[in-house]
């Protein structure tokens, strides 16, 4: 009988590994899309609590995956 574990193994390193490289692709396209609505809608609109929380979780994938929008901290000073 053969072993279907590691068969199941290996389709979620693969299903992983397909997640790892559509990710940043998929973050870069949100953000594009973000960045626009906030241009079009111009600095004095003031973003509602659903689009806050979108922004702070995008901001925080983006910094996650290395892409920083302001300066970067490197320590105290």
């Amino acid at each position: 009988m053969p072993r279907f574990k590691n068969v199941s193994r290996t389709s979620r390193a693969g299903k992983l590994r397909a997640l790892m490289v559509v990710a940043p692709i998929a973050l870069e396209l949100l953000t594009q899309y973000r960045n626009s609505q906030k241009a079009k809608r111009g600095r004095l609109y003031r973003p509602s609590k659903r689009e806050q929380m979108f922004d702070s979780i995008l901001d925080q994938a983006n910094r996650r995956f290395g892409r920083r929008n302001g300066p970067k901290r490197g320590g105290f000073f």
